[in-house]
């Protein structure tokens, strides 16, 4: 039991779930998936793989040379330099995709995606000062949220509806949240404070449009 939670925590890791969202967002979304060129959508599938990548690698060499315990960054006081580096490729990417691409062929519910993980990322950096709050059920949270407001504001694809999304996600959100608290990564506070954290910013963030 423990290894296959284990083998969720990996799965479900926050570097993946906001390439998770995206390809929600992207092909199941029925306004962004018409919206958008078919070339665009695949250049920023790639782009949002490499914000997967670099920061995977960029752990992988700290762990190597000791600066980090694990890929899970257990150990609250080496969060800041990873909190750091996701920050760094989400907030480059934005700008470059923003200012670059600007509104004509992305629409302006996907820069609010993209801010909602970089201001929810911050608000971890800041809280983990204090309270080593569950990234991986705030990252599981912030896609839920999203979906949820999608939900709100636009119809789905009709073979994947927006409740088989959401009941998909609010089990992803489950199941890691136990798998933190079963594998002694977290406490139910902590998993509870991920999840509320992530779900408002990102929720917000996507239904009111809010982006720089």
């Amino acid at each position: 039991m423990k290894d296959f939670l284990r083998f969720i925590a990996v799965i479900f890791h926050p570097l993946f779930m906001p390439f998770y969202g995206a390809l929600i967002a992207l092909y199941f979304v029925g306004y962004i998936n018409f919206a958008i060129d078919a070339k665009i959508k695949s250049f920023l599938l790639i782009v949002l793989a490499v914000n997967v990548v670099a920061p995977a690698i960029s752990l992988g060499t700290m762990i190597s040379r000791k600066i980090i315990s694990d890929i899970q960054v257990s150990d609250k006081k080496e969060r800041f330099i990873p909190f750091l580096l996701m920050l760094f490729y989400y907030g480059v990417t934005y700008l470059l995709l923003r200012y670059k691409l600007g509104s004509s062929y992305i629409p302006d519910d996907l820069y609010s995606m993209l801010c909602g993980i970089i201001i929810s990322l911050s608000i971890a950096l800041v809280i983990s000062f204090r309270f080593k709050i569950s990234i991986h059920t705030l990252a599981a949270s912030g896609v839920l949220g999203a979906v949820v407001a999608f939900s709100h504001m636009y119809q789905f694809n009709a073979n994947y509806g927006e409740y088989f999304w959401i009941s998909i996600l609010s089990l992803v959100l489950g199941v890691v949240g136990t798998s933190r608290i079963y594998t002694g990564h977290h406490s139910l506070s902590e998993v509870i404070v991920g999840g509320v954290v992530g779900f408002i910013i990102n929720y917000s963030m996507v239904y009111y449009e809010i982006f720089l």
